[in-house]
């Protein structure tokens, strides 16, 4: 396989700034995969973890998708409330930033045409879809947005999330 080749390398996104310079490089008008750093070689991302497999690099490198690395972003509280858990869980997505009009969305798969059209009519702003490992999106779903779930189940039951019983009855 042609990713073997260490000169091979993809656009990571690891952190807020690189994150909204590739916003702004993107809206620019004048994107071009090559001319966009910081970029990373296949022997380097699979040392970073385990979750950094060679499918996800050459899903990124063949449709030309950066990838974003979630476990090193805190998403925008605007951004996640775009998109409810269920979304969140059918499309394998995460809503990590809202710049303007745009709204870069963290996908398990980016290519996918249908799920990117059904985002585009749930978030209002223009998606910006950049990849994610299966992992990184279940872990930030699971602590985004299952997390919120279960706190509202354990309001109804009468339970706080500090494993409190609310007392219910009346004097």
């Amino acid at each position: 396989d042609s990713s073997q080749d260490t000169d091979i390398k993809v656009i990571l996104l690891d952190d807020k700034p690189k994150l909204l310079e590739y916003l702004k490089f993107i809206t620019s008008g004048r994107y071009i995969w090559s001319s966009f750093e910081p970029k990373i070689s296949l022997p380097e991302w699979l040392k970073l973890s385990d979750d950094c497999t060679e499918p996800v690099f050459d899903t990124s490198r063949k449709f030309g998708i950066p990838i974003i690395r979630l476990s090193k972003f805190n998403p925008d509280s605007h951004a996640i409330a775009l998109l409810d858990a269920s979304a969140a869980r059918k499309y394998r997505a995460l809503p990590v930033l809202i710049d303007g009009n745009k709204c870069i969305i963290a996908m398990e798969h980016p290519n996918d045409k249908s799920a990117l059209e059904s985002l585009g009519f749930l978030c209002q702003p223009k998606v910006v879809p950049v990849l994610a490992s299966g992992k990184d999106i279940r872990d930030a779903i699971a602590k985004y947005y299952d997390r919120v779930e279960d706190w509202e189940l354990l309001g109804q039951i009468g339970v706080s999330p500090g494993n409190h019983i609310n007392e219910t009855t009346e004097e």
